[in-house]
């Protein structure tokens, strides 16, 4: 999966869906939380990334390095699949046209309210999410767990607010 060609095609669809465009504007507010969510994400990534190298001074010289990349890289990357979620979000009920079952636990109706997850590049989520939330356990297991807790949780705040 070629991730820019993805990001650039997502954004064309954007830009001429009006499907997806009209739902992420009419929930504006809720995306912008989101963001700001991921951005605070991507800041304890790429901190825990200087703090787990910063052990002797060409690691930490490294460490600095990365730190933008990893500040920036892995914001686009939870904005690429978070936007790509929204799309198939916008476009489920184009597509659902009556296949309604009743649902018969918790965890069917939230698998519900998630929809279907969006094709995940995993090259990229590795190198940009995982091993930088390994870098920051390596420097902080109880932040890193509470990153990695708030990510599980915030598509699922999304979608329990988004009804």
């Amino acid at each position: 999966m070629d991730i820019v060609s993805e990001a650039v095609n997502l954004v064309q669809r954007y830009q001429k869906g009006d499907a997806f465009r009209r739902h992420v504007e009419e929930r504006q507010a809720l995306v912008g939380v989101v963001i700001l969510l991921f951005l605070a994400f991507s800041i304890a990534l790429s901190l825990g990334t200087v703090a787990a190298l910063d052990k002797t001074a060409l690691r930490g010289f490294l460490g600095v390095v990365l730190m933008p990349i990893v500040l920036i890289g892995s914001l686009t990357a939870q904005a690429y699949l978070f936007f790509s979620w929204l799309e198939l979000r916008a476009l489920k009920p184009m597509l659902a046209q009556g296949s309604e079952t009743p649902r018969s636990s918790r965890l069917a109706d939230l698998r519900a309210r998630l929809g279907k997850a969006p094709p995940i590049p995993w090259v990229t989520v590795a190198v940009l999410l995982v091993l930088p939330l390994l870098f920051l356990a390596m420097a902080s297991v109880k932040i890193a767990a509470l990153i990695l807790v708030l990510a599980i949780l915030t598509p699922i705040g999304y979608a329990h607010f988004d009804r």
